[in-house]
């Protein structure tokens, strides 16, 4: 019912001057707004990285300015979430041709912001950027969500519905488009899996598999006490894999 809520008095602002006005009001922002971005990540296990940002302009939700981000064989067990932000913002911002945003949205607190600010800097950019970032609230309950900028932390919006549903909104399209990638990442490393032909090994074996070694290249070097680790593996399905791996 409070989601609902939201998008009933989301709707109310109809236009994309409505929109920019609102959040400038809010925020206190000076800068001109041509259209606003918000960013996500997602995994699959430890792996399918994927990043995605989605773009709101006077068009509305433009489907054809969103982007997709993939990362092969990025292991988030090695490098972590922020370290993959940190490769999407060098390549949003490395490429001349770019039309930027007045408002990025980002899926994370400070850090994530300075993250941004440093590559913004480092690519020598002079215009305006108005960074928000979005802290989960408690159980993913998005009315505990808190906001930040880089002058202000742990932002309410609750007496601002219209905005707050608006940011999370974004925030949600975003999540969503990095999701589905993911999962297509994840799906077709199963259908060209180095374990095909394995007897025993289904899909669920198989993705456990995938998904603890993160790609074909470190499954070709696994050893048994590795093998050992992963839930549902028999004996036989190991000393199966074992043999492909050294055959």
């Amino acid at each position: 019912n409070s989601r609902i809520n939201l998008d009933l008095k989301l709707n109310k602002l109809k236009s994309f001057d409505s929109f920019t006005n609102e959040i400038k009001k809010i925020f206190q922002i000076r800068n001109n707004i041509n259209k606003i971005e918000a960013y996500d990540n997602s995994f699959f296990g430890n792996n399918y990285a994927v990043s995605s940002y989605v773009v709101f302009n006077e068009d509305g939700f433009s489907i054809k300015d969103s982007r997709t981000y993939k990362f092969k064989d990025y292991d988030l067990k090695k490098f972590g979430d922020a370290d993959l932000m940190r490769k999407v913002f060098e390549a949003r911002f490395s490429k001349d041709d770019k039309v930027l945003p007045g408002i990025m949205i980002i899926d994370g607190g400070l850090p994530y912001l300075k993250i941004c600010n440093e590559i913004i800097q480092k690519n020598g950019i002079k215009e305006d950027i108005f960074l928000i970032g979005v802290s989960k609230g408690y159980k993913r309950d998005f009315r505990f969500d808190r906001y930040h900028t880089s002058k202000e932390r742990n932002i309410s919006l609750k007496e601002v519905p219209q905005i707050e549903g608006f940011i999370q909104k974004m925030r949600d399209k975003a999540h969503n488009l990095s999701k589905k990638n993911s999962m297509k990442r994840m799906s077709d490393s199963l259908k060209t899996s180095f374990l095909d032909g394995i007897s025993g090994i289904g899909k669920i074996k198989k993705m456990r598999v995938i998904n603890f070694f993160g790609n074909v290249q470190n499954l070709k070097q696994a050893t048994r006490d590795e093998l050992i680790q992963i839930k549902g593996l028999n004996s036989k399905n190991i000393q199966d894999i074992l043999d492909k791996i050294n055959g």
